[in-house]
Order: C-alpha cells, then structure tokens, then sequence
C-alpha cells in the first residue's frame, strides 16, 4: 500500500514538472498526457523504493524551484520593463527636443543668412575668436578654419584696424559696447561694408569675454551712397536752374519795380502792377520747388529771432489783403487778448506757413470771407502754445479728397487745375514747416460750405527789451539822402542786372562803380575807396568767392562785401559767409532789401 503511494505520488510529481515544463516551453496539453502515458510504466515497473524516494524529492525541490522561477522573474522583469518604458520615454523626449534644436538652429542659420547676420566671440583668456558659419561666409574663409585674432583683424582696412582695436580696448577695460560701420575685404579683394557690435560678458567686475554681431551693410551703404550721389546732383541742378531762372527774373522784377517809380499813367500803371505781380508768382512757384527740394533733403534750416506775433500777423494779412478785395470777399484778422507781443521763432517761415494757407482760403473763396485767428492754448512763465485757424466760406472740400491735401504735386481735381494756378506743393511745404516748427497742422472741411485749417506751434515767450533793435527787411524807408555819400562797387558780369542795379542805386542816391568780373573789381579796388561791394557769385576770368579772398588777404580794413547771389539754398549762403562775405541779397533783388542792406550796413560804420 506504502509503495503503491508513493508510486502514484512519483508520477504525479513528475506529471506537475513535465506540465510546467510543457506550458513554459509552450507545448499543446495533448503532448503532455502522451508523454505521461508513455512514462508511467516504466516508472512503476522499473524504479526501486529508494530510488523513488529520491526521484521524488527531486521532483518536490524541482517543483518549488519552477515555482519561484516565474515570481522571481515577475520582480526582475516588471521593474526592468517599467524602467526601460521611462527609458524609451526619455529618448524620445530627448530626440524631439534635439530634433526641434535643430530645426531652431538651421532657422536661425537660414535667418542669418538672409539678413547677413552673424555672430562672433573672443575668449579673452587665450584671444582665440569663434565665428558662427555666417560671419565666416562674409569674410569670404571656410567654415571651422581657426583664426587668431590678429588675423581677423588684418581682413580690415588700416583704417579701419586701429578704430576696432579702440572700441575693443575700451570695450573690456570699461565695459563701453561698441558699434561701428567698417570696410572689409572680403573674397577676392572684393571691398564690404560690415556693421560690428561688440559688448564684454564680466565675471567679478572682470571681462572675461568679448561677443557680438557682425552683419554684411554693403547694399545698405551702397544704396545710401547712390542715394546722396542722387540728392547731391538734384540740389546741384536745382541750384543751376535757381541761377538760371533768376538771374533773368532780377532783369525783369527789378525793371518793372523802376519802372513803377516813373510817371505813368493810369492805364500803364496796371500794366506793371500786372507785371509786379506775375513775377511776384513766378518767384513764388521758383520758392516752392526749391523749399521743397530742401525739405526733402533735410536741408531746410529755421532761424529763430525775436519778433512781434502781431506785426507779424499784420504784415501777411495787408500782403493778401490786395488779392482778397480783387475778389470782393473780406479778410479778416482776430487776435486772442492774452496771446504774447513777442516772441521767439522764425518769423519769415511762421509767414509762409500762413501765407500758404491764406493764399489757398482766397483762391477758392469767390463769395463771403477769409478769416485768421490765432489763439493761446496754453502758457506759462516762458513758453505759449498757439492756434492758428485759417477759416474760409469757399468751395469746400470732398471727404473723400481730404487725405490728398499734404500729399506733393496733388490738386484736387480737374475742374479746381484749370481754375487755379500753382505748384501743388503749398500745403505739402506748409505742413511740412509746422512739423518741423514742432507743431501739428488739421483740417475740417465741408464740401459747399468751406474749410477751416489748424496749425499749433509751441514758442518762447520774450519781453520787448530783448527784441533786436535792428528793422524788419519788409520796411521802406523812403529817405536817401543818407546814401549820397556811400560809395559802392557793382560787380556783376549779367548786362540786364548790371543795369537794373546800377539804375536802383541811383535811385537810392549812392555813387557807384561798375566791375564786370572778379579782376576788373581788383583793379577799382586798387585805385579807389569803397564802403560796400555788391559781388556776383558766378562770374567769368574770377569768381566772386576768389575776389573776395584776395580782398581780404590784401586789405587790412577791407569794404563789407555783399553776395550777389541767385542760388537759394541755405548752404550756399553759409559758404559765402564763411569766406569772408558780409551778408548777401536774393536775386532777383528787390529794391526795398537793397535799400535795407546799405542802410544797415552805413549804420554800423557811423
């Protein structure tokens, strides 16, 4: 009975091991019954007691072995598992955030290459630079290729060399960033324009390196230089065609303005009224195309000095009053009762601004008024802000045009062309002036009804005793007789101007001579006393600005010399006064600022 036990205990035991075996290596159960149909003989019939024993205790250990096989492998497997998912977690986070570093790093590569932009340091501790591949690519050298210091250097022009060497050294004993515009040359000798920027990274009060940006400027500079070729050579052809249409203009307004001073008729006086005037428009459009001209070339200065803003206002009003009653419609101006007597600005260009304004409200007013006002926004102990209003009962303005107004060479529209005359650049130089005056200029209008302009301006408020004592170029002073001893030299080589001149002067009372170059003006000069030298600028055999130079290198006490002068751009007239001349008149020249000139100039010798 013992042994049949433990028979059927041996075979059940080895049923369980072979099973286990089976279903880990994955056997079909029928394999399994098979396979223990085929032992269970022999183990009965052939195995002793002792041995079954022993084959059983194998079978028991072998079982408990088989059993913990599988948790020991659960507790290996599972934490192994777990962590090689964090693992492949943690590869493709790292992958996709260096895929997108890349990707940030070839844009960034691609930007800087569009923009020409790179970027560059030196270590300070061995000098040794770092260029990223596009400041490589501007100095025309293979990328990686190691560089000393020195030699980058040596890529510059000498002039350029000693300019970086200052703006580094300062750069890391002080700390001052840097930014310079330097030529380089690059690939084949070819010259570029670079920008650099330079800033020092310090650690302890210590730099301890030096980075920045480098980027290729040379379109930039290319086209700026193209673009002040440009500027230059429209300013040299408009100070030509300034020459040219002057110069004939003088003939013209100065002849007609003589002979308005002779006895004429009622019917002959209108006809020079009629010429006075036209010239007057044509020296207006002349004045408007080369205002404009310097505007656009920033070249447009404003002088300020003080003035009376009531006199002001009246002197532009009585100019246009004229044109207004011609038209039967009424001009008006109205003045605040706190607005300041005097102040400081520039007076002539405060006129123009007005004049502009008031020439365009009469133009397109046939029926009612025009109105000037000016009014104190605000004030304190030495600055007012003011409004201007230039109010008129014309035509008016469609809503849809409004926006056409300050933009250049535009008018309206077909019908207001062929009734009005000008440049189409007045509110255009007007608006430009109160901007550059610091002020802001409007409009409100309605179309039938008429329109209403606005300009403010922030001015310094000054007292009368700080008004100069000196006369407004408007007045006329009707007395000559001052004048019969002044003793001027007329060089001007034009015959019209030289007669018209020399016609004014006598009329004015002086003794003249007449000189019709800079050599011929020497010889007078040798031979007799002068007080005033009125000298053309442009002038065969010697030119007014070498006449001069020889006067005043020869003549200790020399005459006060007077330009002549039909260039109006202001940097001429700075050039004239910096070779040594005087003053200087406008052509065409006006009677009354000739007559201005010569008393003021007597005045200081008396």
């Amino acid at each position: 009975m013992k042994k049949e036990n433990q028979e059927n205990q041996l075979i059940s035991s080895w049923k369980i091991i072979i099973g286990i075996l089976l279903f880990i290596v994955g056997e079909e159960l029928l394999m399994e019954l098979i396979i223990f149909d085929w032992l269970e003989p022999i183990l009965l019939n052939n195995l002793e007691e002792e041995v079954a024993d022993t084959i059983t205790e194998i079978a028991e250990y072998t079982l408990l072995a088989l059993l913990l096989i599988p948790i020991t492998l659960y507790f290996i497997v599972v934490p192994v598992n777990r962590a090689n998912q964090k693992f492949f977690q943690l590869y493709q986070k790292t992958r996709k955030t260096l895929e997108h570093e890349q990707q940030q790093n070839d844009l960034l590569t691609l930007i800087g290459r569009m923009a020409k932009v790179g970027g560059w340091e030196v270590d300070l501790s061995s000098m040794n630079p770092t260029w990223s591949e596009e400041v490589y690519r501007i100095h025309g050298v293979n990328p990686g290729k190691q560089l000393t210091f020195e030699e980058t250097i040596n890529f510059y022009d000498p002039e350029a060399r000693s300019l970086i060497s200052e703006a580094f050294e300062k750069c890391v004993s002080e700390g001052i960033s840097y930014d310079l515009e330097l030529p380089l040359i690059g690939e084949n000798d070819k010259k570029l324009w670079v920008r650099m920027l330079g800033k020092a990274e310090q650690k302890n009060g210590k730099s301890i390196r030096v980075y920045g940006v480098l980027q290729d400027i040379t379109e930039q500079v290319v086209s700026k230089l193209e673009a002040q070729k440009a500027n230059l050579a429209k300013s040299q052809f408009l100070a030509n065609m300034s020459h040219e249409i002057r110069t004939p203009m003088s003939g013209v307004m100065g002849t007609t303005q003589l002979l308005a001073k002779t006895d004429l008729d009622s019917k002959q006086k209108k006809y020079v009224e009629l010429l006075l005037k036209s010239g007057q428009q044509l020296t207006y459009v002349i004045n408007d195309i080369l205002d404009y001209s310097k505007l656009s070339a920033n070249k447009l200065d404003l002088i300020e000095q003080p003035f009376n803003l009531q006199e002001c206002l009246q002197d532009i009003v009585d100019v246009m009053k004229g044109i207004a009653e011609e038209k039967n419609i009424a001009l008006q101006l109205i003045t605040g009762a706190n607005i300041p007597s005097y102040v400081l600005g520039d007076s002539i260009r405060i006129k123009q601004v007005i004049g502009n304004l008031l020439s365009n409200a009469i133009k397109f007013t046939d029926v009612g008024k025009v109105t000037i006002s000016v009014k104190t926004l605000s004030q304190n102990s030495s600055t007012v802000d003011l409004l201007f209003t230039v109010k008129d009962t014309g035509i008016g303005i469609k809503s849809e045009e409004l926006p056409l107004l300050f933009k250049k060479f535009s008018q309206l529209d077909s019908t207001i062309t062929r009734s009005s005359q000008g440049t189409g650049l007045g509110l255009v130089i007007a608006n430009a002036l109160v901007k550059k005056m610091g002020g802001e200029i409007s409009v409100e209008s309605q179309f039938g009804v008429g329109s209403e302009f606005y300009f403010t301006l922030h001015l310094t408020e000054i007292t009368a005793e700080q008004v100069s004592s000196d006369q407004d170029s408007s007045e006329v002073d009707n007395e000559t007789k001052g004048f019969v001893s002044t003793r001027i030299l007329l060089v001007e080589d034009n015959p019209i101007i030289q007669f018209v001149t020399m016609d004014m002067l006598r009329d004015l009372g002086c003794k003249h001579d007449l000189a019709s170059n800079g050599k011929e003006a020497l010889n007078w000069l040798e031979d007799h006393e002068y007080d005033l030298v009125l000298m053309d600028i442009h002038m065969p055999e010697m030119d007014g600005l070498t006449a001069t130079k020889h006067i005043l290198q020869k003549y200790p006490e020399p005459p006060v010399i007077i330009a002549l002068t039909a260039d109006a751009m202001n940097h001429k007239k700075d050039q004239y006064l910096k070779a040594g001349m005087n003053d200087y008149l406008s052509k065409p020249i006006n009677l009354n600022e000739l007559q201005v000139i010569i008393k003021k100039y007597q005045k200081s010798e008396t």
